[in-house]
């Protein structure tokens, strides 16, 4: 039981932490068939308690609580605590969607295939292409890894 602010969880407790995420992210393996016979509004609320958005939202409410509100630490602390820890997931998730978006239009537009004729004229490598668009992307975002 935890009594103060002071006390650190053991190593159990932030295992049971990771694997509480876990679960939750892996309810949508229902969809592949893991639990074929299940009722479909079921299968509905596994998939949407599944969905990363949802399951890292109530993953952070249960180490809010478990790590913050239950050892008593105050809103000012654990608001600081959650800014710091969520900042650089929410710039990661970001980039995932616009990378995702930019793909889609490449293709929706045909600009990936005339980008691929282009390239396989030119002779330049698609690693050298590679390195060359995420040296652009990273040098556009202002080094998006450096957190200060």
């Amino acid at each position: 039981m935890i009594t103060n602010n002071n006390t650190p969880h053991r190593h159990g407790f932030a295992s049971y932490c990771l694997a509480h995420t876990i679960s939750i992210l892996s309810a949508t393996a229902t969809k592949s068939g893991i639990i074929p016979f299940a009722h479909p509004g079921i299968v509905d609320v596994l998939q949407l308690l599944g969905h990363p958005f949802v399951a890292l939202l109530l993953a952070n409410a249960f180490v809010w609580y478990s790590l913050g509100i239950r050892r008593q630490v105050d809103r000012k602390t654990l608001q600081h605590i959650t800014h710091q820890s969520l900042a650089p997931a929410g710039s990661i998730i970001l980039l995932t969607g616009a990378g995702g978006v930019f793909k889609q239009m490449l293709i929706d537009t045909g600009t990936g295939n005339m980008l691929a004729q282009l390239l396989a004229d030119a002779g330049l490598p698609a690693i050298v292409f590679g390195f060359l668009a995420a040296a652009l992307v990273r040098i556009a975002c202002k080094d998006p890894l450096r957190y200060s």
